[in-house]
């Protein structure tokens, strides 16, 4: 199946200058560029790797509960529909231990689920993550990724998706390998920190 992909524009400037941009990297102070949307390298170059992925049918021909990749507009329509709340979660809302402040409640799909149960070093394609976040005891946002490809490749095989607000359409961080969750990530368990078995 061959889908069409819409590329990840930049940022305004007055998103750049939030300090929740930089909401995956505790330890990065810069203030993401252009192409963070792109995980370092050119918009084009990231939606063509998610694009290939894609058209090889690895990840993002979603079902009902399967996250899509390469699309945030697809991305953020499926988070609308609020399907993740079937798979295994947190059994409620905590104090964020991140970068992501407020509080915070995590979904595993069925295949992240099993493959952390197994305690695999590598996650299977597909294997996906949502994290909700909370203000004031209501959603204001979310945090996604979906494996795209078999080697994460430094954070490169996964797709990252990060919004602060849930009005539909609304401009997130987004993009395979990006760069701003991958530094944060990359000291989880095939870049999952989510702690496991979860509470």
């Amino acid at each position: 199946m061959h889908r069409t992909l819409m590329l990840a524009l930049p940022l305004p400037l007055f998103l750049l200058a939030s300090p929740m941009v930089g909401g995956c990297s505790s330890s990065d102070t810069s203030t993401p560029g252009p192409d963070a949307t792109s995980g370092g390298s050119t918009a084009d170059g990231g939606a063509d790797a998610a694009k290939a992925t894609l058209d090889a049918g690895e990840a993002g021909a979603a079902g009902a509960g399967d996250m899509p990749s390469g699309d945030p507009a697809a991305v953020n329509a499926w988070l609308q529909t609020k399907s993740y709340l079937a798979w295994p979660h947190e059994s409620a809302p905590h104090a964020s231990t991140g970068p992501h402040g407020g509080s915070v409640q995590t979904y595993l799909d069925p295949k992240l689920d099993a493959s952390m149960k197994a305690g695999n070093a590598e996650h299977p394609v597909g294997a996906a993550a949502v994290k909700e976040f909370l203000t004031g005891g209501k959603l204001s946002g979310w945090a996604a990724y979906v494996k795209t490809q078999a080697k994460s490749d430094n954070g490169k095989g996964w797709y990252w998706y990060e919004v602060f607000s849930v009005q539909p359409g609304a401009s997130p961080i987004a993009g395979q390998g990006n760069t701003t969750c991958t530094g944060c990530h990359a000291g989880g368990k095939d870049f999952v920190l989510a702690p496991y078995p979860l509470k």
